[in-house]
């Protein structure tokens, strides 16, 4: 019984190192659910999903704040992880999807369509409030028939205080 539990563990610990288990399975909704490009562009076409696609750096300050605040904020937590397939690249890592990607300077966020064909990109830090938006604008199929300004503009003014 000791050995069944122990391989059971073993199993559980290199799926997680190998990153092939979500970054948050232990703790529901506290995160985003990263997935490696691989695996969530496989998540996007099975589950009809569209994705995020964010390429970020170890070295860099916009990508460190981006993850202490807007990545850290319930309402882009939960939307993302209800709405998208979140994918996180390591841009200095994996230089190839950069360059497929036109990376030129992290962070950058792409918005994929659940084909993962690109619909757009925002490079630079974006704060939570903005990405929100985005999402929504992105996730109500809006940027099919309006510019992201207009979008923006037609939407009621939302209270300043959140939960």
């Amino acid at each position: 019984m000791k050995f069944k539990k122990l391989c059971i563990a073993a199993v559980i610990l290199t799926g997680l190192a190998l990153g092939l288990c979500p970054s948050n399975t232990l703790a529901e909704n506290s995160s985003i659910t990263w997935y490696s490009y691989k695996d969530g562009i496989g998540l996007m076409k099975n589950q009809n999903k569209k994705g995020f696609l964010h390429f970020n750096s170890t070295h860099c300050v916009y990508c460190r704040l981006m993850n202490t605040t807007t990545f850290s904020d319930t309402r882009i937590i939960d939307y993302l992880n209800q709405n998208f397939i979140p994918i996180l690249v390591n841009a200095a890592e994996e230089k190839d999807l950069a360059f497929k990607y036109g990376v030129r300077g992290v962070p950058t966020s792409w918005f994929l369509a659940e084909n993962s064909s690109a619909i757009g990109q925002r490079p630079g830090f974006i704060p939570p409030e903005i990405l929100l938006q985005m999402l929504e604008y992105i996730n109500t199929n809006s940027y099919k028939s309006m510019s992201f300004d207009d979008y923006v503009r037609k939407q009621p003014a939302k209270d300043k205080q959140h939960p």
